[in-house]
C-alpha cells in the first residue's frame, strides 16, 4: 500500500474515530451523573467537578466503540464507492487495505492500556471524593430516601432529618439533626437454615437527636445525643422500656463511604496488593478488628475466672474509683463477648459496688437478679464522655493508634438501686461507661498480624471462625485484583480485535450509512464489554473458580478475534 493511499484512509479514520468518542464520552459523562443525583443530591459545584473527572474515564471506556464505529463506516463507504473495487483493481489485497486500521487499532490499544493502568483509576477516585465529601448532606438524603442508614451491626432510622450549622462546641464535626429516630443494634448470629445472619439486641429511640460526624483520613465517626430517649433489649424476656432522658450513642466508626476499591487502584498498586494482600485497608481492617475482638475476650475470661474463683469477686480500678462485682451465687457464662451473670435462687443475689478510691466512700451500691458485661477497648483520647473539637488521637508519629483503655459497660436486670438512704427498684439500668487502664498483658494483641490469626491452629470455634473470616476475606480480595488486572488488559485488546472485524464488516456491509454502521459495529463491541462486566461479577463470587470469571473476561476478545479472522479469510479468497 502507497503513503499516499495509507493516509488517505488513516485521516478518516482517526476524524470519525475522535467523532465518535468525543459523543460516546459526552453521553456516558452525562449518564453516570443520573444515579449520583437521584441517591445523594449534588449541587451545581459538584456537577461541574464530577464532569471534568468523568471526562478521563468515559472518553477510555468509549475507545472500543468509536474505534470499531469509525472502520465500518470508513471501509463501508469504501466499498459503496466503489473504491475498494479500485485498490483490488490495482493489485491491492483487502488484507493490505487493513494496514490503517491496525495502525489505529493498536495505537488506541496502547493508549487505553495507559489510562486504565494510570490515569482512569485516580479520576475514578477524585468522583467518589466529589459524591462524598459532605458527609452530612448524605446522611440526609438517605434519610430522607429510605428512613434509615444501615451500618455494621447497627442501623438507624429517622423519621426526617435536616443539615444544620455546627455547633459552636464541635466546630469540626458535622451536624444533622434527626427527628423520631431509632437506633437498632444487632449481633451476628444464624438461623435455623444456617445462614449467618444478624439478630436485633437493643433498640433506642427518642423525640430527637442531634448526630456528629467527623473524618480523619479514613476513619469516620458518628455520635449521636438523643433527647427525650429510652431504651430496652431483646436479650432478656419481657424487658420493659428504660427512660434514661438525655443519652449519648457512641462514638461509633463509621464505615469509609469510600471503599477500598481495585477500580481505584493504578497497576502498581494492584501488584503490591496482590503480591501483599497483608497491605490491604480491608484487610488491615479485619486485623484490627479481630485485635479487638481478642482483647475483650480475654479480658472478660479474666473477669470470668476471677467470679468463678472462691472470692466471687472482681474490682475494675481507675485513677479516681473502684467498682467491684460481687457474684453471690450466680452463674457466670461468656456468651458472644458478652459475660453474663445469672442468680441461680430468687432475689437479688448480684451486687456493683462503686466508691470513691480517697476515703473509701461508697457512691452506689446496686444489686441484681441479673447482670451482662461487656467491654470496649478505646483510646486514650476516647475515653471522655464529652464529644472532641477535633477527632485527635494519641499517636506518636510514624505508629499506629493504640487502644490504651478499657470501657466498662454493665447491663442489670430487676436491679434495686441504692444510693446513701435513698433505695430504688428499678427492672433495668446501665451503668454509666467505666474506664479503666488497659491491662499489659493484653497490650501486644494490638500487634497481632494476619499470619498470627492464619497460624491459631483452630483447636476451637472461635479460632475456626477467625481463619474462616480471613480465608473469605483474602479470597475476596485477591480474586477482585486478579479480575481487575484481566479485564483492563482485555478491554484494551479489544480496541485492536474489534477493529479487525470492523474492516471486514465494513468491506461486506458496502455503505457508509451512519446508522447501518452503528447497527452493524453494536453488536460485537456489546458482546465484547458484556462478557468482560460478566466476568468481574463472576470472578467475585468465591463459590466458583477464579478462572471460571477469568475466561469469561477474555471469551468475547476470542470470539470476536475468530470472526475477525473468517470474515478477513473469507474476503481474500475472493
Amino acid at each position: 500500500m502507497s503513503k499516499t493511499l495509507f493516509w488517505y484512509i488513516i485521516k478518516d479514520l482517526l476524524r470519525i474515530f475522535f467523532m465518535a468518542s468525543g459523543a460516546l464520552a459526552g453521553i456516558m459523562s452525562f449518564g453516570g451523573l443520573l444515579r449520583p443525583l437521584t441517591e445523594h443530591g449534588l449541587d451545581a459545584y459538584q456537577v461541574g467537578r464530577m464532569l471534568s473527572y468523568f471526562t478521563p474515564a468515559m472518553t477510555t471506556y468509549s475507545f472500543p466503540v468509536a474505534a470499531l464505529f469509525a472502520t465500518t463506516m470508513v471501509y463501508g463507504r469504501l466499498s459503496a464507492d466503489n473504491e475498494l473495487c479500485a485498490c483490488r483493481s490495482s493489485g491491492i489485497s483487502y488484507l493490505s487495505m487493513t494496514a490503517p486500521a491496525m495502525v489505529l487499532g493498536l495505537v488506541v490499544a496502547i493508549v487505553s492500556i495507559m489510562f486504565l493502568c494510570f490515569v482512569v483509576p485516580v479520576y475514578t477516585l477524585k468522583v467518589e471524593q466529589v459524591v462524598y465529601s459532605n458527609l452530612a448532606q448524605l446522611v440526609q438524603n438517605a434519610i430522607e430516601r429510605t428512613h434509615q442508614i444501615e451500618l455494621d451491626q447497627l442501623n438507624v432510622y429517622a423519621q426526617s432529618a435536616a443539615v444544620k450549622p455546627a455547633d459552636p462546641n464541635y466546630p469540626l464535626a458535622q451536624r444533622v439533626e434527626l427527628t423520631g429516630p431509632m437506633i437498632v443494634s444487632y449481633a451476628a448470629g444464624v438461623d435455623s437454615t444456617g445462614r449467618h445472619v444478624g439478630f436485633p439486641t437493643e433498640f433506642w429511640m427518642a423525640q430527637y437527636a442531634n448526630a456528629y460526624i467527623w473524618q480523619t483520613g479514613d476513619d469516620v465517626y458518628l455520635e449521636a445525643v438523643l433527647i427525650n430517649s429510652s431504651k430496652f433489649s431483646r436479650q432478656v424476656q419481657n424487658a420493659p422500656h428504660a427512660f434514661v432522658g438525655r443519652a449519648q450513642f457512641g462514638p461509633i466508626p463509621f464505615p469509609s463511604p469510600i471503599k477500598e476499591d481495585a477500580k481505584f487502584m493504578d497497576i502498581h498498586r494492584l501488584k503490591e496488593l496482590y503480591q501483599y494482600p497483608e497491605k490491604s485497608r480491608r484487610l488491615a481492617d479485619l486485623v484490627k478488628e479481630l485485635n479487638r475482638e481478642d482483647q475483650e475476650r480475654k479480658y472478660l475470661e479474666t473477669v470470668a475466672d476471677a467470679l468463678a474463683s472462691p472470692e466471687a469477686s472482681f474490682v475494675f480500678q481507675n485513677d479516681t474509683e473502684t467498682m467491684t462485682i460481687y457474684r453471690g451465687d450466680a452463674s457466670v457464662q461468656l456468651s458472644d463477648r458478652v459475660l453474663i451473670i445469672s442468680s441461680l435462687t430468687a432475689g437479688h443475689q448480684i451486687r456493683v459496688v462503686r466508691r470513691l478510691r480517697q476515703g473509701n466512700q461508697t457512691e452506689s451500691e446496686d444489686s441484681a437478679v441479673e447482670m451482662r458485661l461487656s467491654v470496649e477497648p478505646r483510646l486514650a483520647d476516647q475515653a471522655t464522655d464529652e464529644l472532641p473539637a477535633t477527632p485527635a488521637m494519641a499517636v506518636v508519629p510514624g505508629e499506629e493508634p493504640r487502644n490504651t483503655r478499657m470501657e466498662i459497660n454493665v447491663d442489670g436486670y430487676d436491679v434495686l438501686v441504692q444510693a446513701g438512704e435513698d433505695e430504688a427498684a428499678h427492672k433495668k439500668f446501665r451503668a454509666l461507661p467505666f474506664m479503666v487502664p488497659m491491662p499489659d498483658k493484653l497490650v501486644p494483641c494490638e500487634g497481632h498480624t494476619a499470619a498470627y490469626y492464619d497460624n491459631l491452629g483452630g483447636r476451637d470455634a472461635v479460632n475456626r471462625d477467625i481463619q474462616l473470616r480471613l480465608k473469605v476475606q483474602r479470597a475476596k480480595l485477591t480474586n477482585k485484583l486478579q479480575s481487575e488486572i484481566h479485564s483492563r488488559a482485555s478491554f484494551s485488546i479489544s480496541c485492536l480485535v474489534l477493529v479487525m472485524v470492523g474492516c471486514a464488516l465494513g468491506m461486506m456491509f458496502q455503505s457508509g450509512n451512519l446508522l447501518g454502521a452503528f447497527t452493524v459495529s453494536f453488536i460485537p463491541a456489546m458482546l465484547t464489554i458484556c462478557l468482560v462486566v460478566t466476568g468481574q461479577q463472576l470472578c467475585s463470587n468465591i463459590e466458583l473458580p477464579v478462572t471460571f470469571g477469568l475466561c469469561c473476561i477474555w471469551s468475547g476478545n476470542v470470539m470476536v478475534l475468530i470472526l475477525a479472522i473468517v470474515l478477513l479469510t473469507r474476503l481474500q479468497l475472493k
